[in-house]
């Protein structure tokens, strides 16, 4: 891959890394892709279901790259993955702070005539 304006213009214009001392950064030895597989091969065989968003364009933005679920264990995490010259955004803080400070999760099958239920569930 060139290192030439283009290129930096459209790994900045992704949000996926920073300049630091106005020089382009180093491209990773590792991708993310290829972290991301690493990481979901290993939860996959400790048990876990792991859960990633393959498109989040239209998704809010900063949710975790990976929701991990371990049913016997009954704990579910969330993790973001980084690779070197990657750069957590303000969004991506936010939601792993409010994830990081949940007590207490629920799981629901809800259907058009629960709106009631919901609406107290939710309130």
């Amino acid at each position: 891959m060139p290192y030439d304006e283009a290129w930096l213009q459209s790994v900045l214009q992704a949000g996926q890394v920073r300049l630091v001392d106005g020089a382009p950064p180093a491209m990773p030895a590792l991708s993310e892709k290829a972290f991301m597989g690493a990481v979901v091969r290993l939860a996959r065989q400790q048990g876990w279901y792991p859960y990633h968003t393959t498109d989040s364009r239209r998704s809010p933005s900063g949710y975790p790259d990976l929701t991990l679920v371990h049913p016997t264990r009954q704990v579910a995490l969330w993790a973001e993955l980084k690779v070197p010259g990657g750069v957590l955004t303000l969004q991506q803080a936010h939601w792993l702070k409010a994830l990081g400070e949940v007590e207490r999760t629920e799981a629901h099958l809800w259907m058009p005539e629960d709106m009631e239920e919901i609406r107290r569930r939710l309130t």
